[in-house]
């Protein structure tokens, strides 16, 4: 294809790499501006950036206007600007022929949810509360009109010695709410505060208890941060966090308890983007958040904490918390796991056999089963003056049988009580299709058809043994020795073996009778 292709799934991607390429390969005739301008401030074909004088947007404009239309055959057009005088410095056909209006209902306000719960049917009339509601909302927009945000954030930004970002949230019932400012100090030690980013949505209808929504502002907080973080070309000393919630920062300081999916997700997400250490408690009335999740009129908004900050930061000297916020009330507390404590216990040798944990000392199968067969006699004849060879062979039986129950009980012991019990296992046991039975000796084997073979009781009905035990492994490895580590083929290696070791016998057998008798003697080998 000799044309960029448009609504592939990669089409943006390769666009955006064009451009770039053509801002870089301009960068020694127009400079890194161009570069800069196209690299951080591109979305797809869409660029949005901002200047310090009419002078320098006009040169940026211009200049990238040049690079690319000559380093990648790319039209730069449809500019808009704020100031007049930078939209005379281009030709009409180069300028935005229209601008889009502000979607006041994006994200449906507050009001608008209201309406559509109260009726319904769209042409059904509204309450007169509900009218009388919207009407006073409406008559209060054209106060936006009057509305001015500084564009710089603070003073003499690039003289300040120190640059601190300061993060509140805050939620209620209605909305969630994030907002973040910009603290610096100059050499002479004086601070200086100014509005950066504030985020608010609406709260969901149901199903969310006031923790969860403080919890989920948190988030917000942790995301408008990151956004600040990677498109505010400004080095940041410190950025610390503010909620009125105790137990939102219980459960971010929280290292003992488990969470619930929706709580531990949302912690993990906030752990992720920011530390324990980061996050502070500050006063509700002390929040500037607060105003993000309240309905403010229109003409308030420029006197509002939301955009002047709060005055706190410029009185207050910033240190780093040291406070250990601890969960609040955590057994009251439903999105808490409870803590559960088991205690096993271990009865004799005939029922449930002691605590296999010891087992785990022992890194083989004869040292363990002779350990057991010592102290079973030991247990036996304290106090007689009896002896007994400890390597019996009843000793070690005993033994044996003793570590398999064991084992046993300690994995499949709810299978076991079954039997007992002569109830059906439950169909999700791992060794349900094994139709387990008790022999006489009360150790768990593999039931089923085969019982009616003529195989010997081990081969018929062989022994159960769980595989993740460390008996399990103590066997393996023990009969593994014991065949010289040998592998699968080793019956078919020891077969040929004698075979070979017959035929030498009857060579040479036939040999010495040749000798003596002088006379071949034939013999017949069935195999």
């Amino acid at each position: 294809m000799r044309l960029h292709v448009f609504g592939n799934s990669p089409s943006p991607a390769v666009a955006t790499l064009g451009l770039r390429k053509a801002a870089q390969a301009s960068e020694l005739e127009f400079g890194s501006h161009v570069t800069s301008f196209v690299t951080r401030d591109f979305y797809v074909d869409d660029g949005l950036t901002s200047c310090p004088t009419k002078e320098e947007a006009v040169k940026l404009r211009k200049d990238t206007q040049q690079a690319l239309a000559k380093y990648g055959n790319l039209r730069l057009h449809k500019f808009a600007s704020n100031f007049a005088e930078v939209m005379s410095a281009f030709h009409a056909s180069d300028l935005a022929s229209n601008l889009k209006d502000l979607d006041l209902e994006y994200d449906r306000k507050l009001l608008l949810r209201k309406i559509v719960s109260e009726t319904i049917d769209w042409d059904q009339p509204l309450t007169d509360e509900t009218a009388d509601e919207l009407k006073s909302w409406r008559d209060t927009l054209i106060a936006i009109e009057t509305l001015r945000i500084p564009r710089t954030y603070v003073p003499y930004l690039s003289k300040t010695t120190t640059k601190e970002l300061h993060v509140f949230s805050d939620a209620s019932e209605k909305a969630i709410a994030a907002v973040a400012y910009l603290r610096t100090t100059d050499s002479s030690g004086e601070p200086n505060i100014g509005f950066i980013l504030g985020k608010a949505k609406v709260a969901p209808t149901s199903g969310h208890t006031i923790p969860r929504l403080d919890l989920s502002a948190a988030v917000l907080a942790v995301e408008i941060t990151q956004t600040i973080m990677d498109n505010l070309d400004l080095h940041i000393d410190t950025v610390k966090f503010y909620t009125d919630s105790k137990v939102v920062l219980g459960y971010i300081s929280n290292e003992t308890r488990r969470f619930f999916i929706y709580v531990a997700n949302k912690v993990e997400k906030i752990r992720k983007l920011s530390s324990p250490s980061q996050w502070n408690y500050v006063p509700t009335n002390r929040n500037p958040a607060d105003s993000g999740t309240r309905s403010v009129p229109a003409h308030e908004i420029h006197r509002s904490e939301w955009l002047l900050g709060p005055r706190q930061l410029l009185f207050s000297e910033q240190k780093n918390s040291e406070d250990i916020y601890q969960l609040i009330d955590p057994e009251e507390d439903g999105e808490i796991r409870a803590t559960i404590n088991v205690a096993k216990t271990f009865a004799t040798l005939e029922q449930k056999g002691i605590g296999t944990d010891r087992f785990n000392r022992f890194s083989n199968w004869t040292s363990l089963v002779r350990a057991i067969a010592f102290l079973e006699r030991f247990s036996r004849l304290h106090g007689s003056k009896q002896t007994a060879p400890v390597t019996s062979l009843e000793g070690f039986s005993n033994a044996e049988n003793f570590i398999l129950i064991s084992a046993q009980y300690e994995v499949y012991g709810d299978e076991i009580d079954c039997i007992k019990r002569q109830e059906q296992i439950h169909k999700r046991s791992p060794i349900a299709n094994l139709n387990p039975f008790l022999d006489e000796r009360g150790l768990l084997r593999v039931g089923g058809r085969i019982a009616k073979s003529d195989l010997n009781l081990r081969e018929k009905k062989p022994l159960i043994v769980p595989g993740r035990h460390h008996i399990a492994t103590l066997l393996v490895r023990h009969y593994h020795n014991k065949i010289k580590h040998q592998g699968h083929e080793h019956s078919y290696i020891s077969f040929v073996h004698i075979v070979n070791i017959v035929f030498l016998f009857l060579s040479v057998y036939q040999t010495i009778l040749y000798t003596l008798c002088k006379t071949p003697v034939p013999f017949l080998v069935e195999l």
